[in-house]
């Protein structure tokens, strides 16, 4: 159906669709396959309680499709940063993009390990 132009366009925005809270806070994160065999250094951004975005270098073998492990250390917010906690997570491969030599990969997080 084509727009009317008697009506203003809506545009929503990703932050409106998101249905949790990001933390404004990056880190250090491994990824690991579903035997929990290291894949690549990552790191850890636009984090909430039910995802994260993951950026790294294009590997051979960087999964994406399926069920990955997360392992993340976020800072907690103190100067110097410090180490709030390391967390395991098992998780699901929801979307990849090709960002020249790197990769973001948006997972969803099904299950914390640790």
């Amino acid at each position: 159906m084509d727009h009317d132009p008697t009506r203003p366009r809506q545009h929503v925005s990703a932050r409106d669709r998101r249905r949790e809270e990001r933390i404004g806070t990056s880190g250090a994160a491994v990824m690991r396959d579903s035997q929990q065999r290291f894949i690549a250094r990552c790191l850890a951004t636009n984090v909430s309680s039910k995802g994260v975005f993951l950026m790294t270098h294009d590997v051979p073998g960087l999964p994406r499709e399926g069920q990955i492990y997360v392992e993340m250390e976020l800072p907690a917010g103190a100067v110097p940063p410090t180490v709030e906690s390391r967390t395991v997570h098992l998780c699901r491969i929801i979307r990849v993009k090709q960002l020249g030599k790197l990769v973001g990969i948006g997972v969803e997080l099904l299950e914390r390990l640790q």
